[in-house]
């Protein structure tokens, strides 16, 4: 079995309100209408793991987050999502990184311990 493993999910249209209240989302419904290809990378014991998700531009990541954490048994506070080097905050939206919809999305998903800098000295020192 060779390769990245990788599974699907589609996500329903659903109503999605802006909360950043951009004053030109009215001119760009289309856009955030548009269905686009999230994939989440990570790195399993096996190697690398992909899922795609479909969803509108505009609907924020944090649907997309949590059903990921479920796939993979994993708490949401103990997964750092990253894209092209950004964190990734579950109100974030593919808008909000510049989706063309030609390709997709990858988002990198990493356990906190390990995205986070190493804790090599204690935290209480003397002064």
């Amino acid at each position: 079995n060779k390769g990245p493993s990788s599974a699907s999910t589609a996500f329903p249209e659903q109503d999605c309100q802006e909360s950043q209240g951009s004053p030109r989302a009215e001119g760009d419904k289309q856009d955030r209408d548009r269905l686009v290809c999230i994939q989440v990378l990570a790195h399993g014991p096996a190697g690398p793991v992909t899922v795609d998700f479909t969803m509108k531009a505009s609907s924020s990541f944090e649907k997309m987050m949590k059903a990921w954490c479920r796939h993979q048994k994993l708490e949401l506070e103990s997964v750092e999502f990253k894209c092209n080097g950004r964190q990734v905050s579950p109100e974030d939206t593919a808008l909000c990184f510049g989706v063309s919809g030609a390709e997709p999305l990858v988002i990198r998903a990493t356990p906190r311990h390990m995205a986070s800098e190493p804790a090599s000295e204690p935290a209480s020192k003397a002064a």
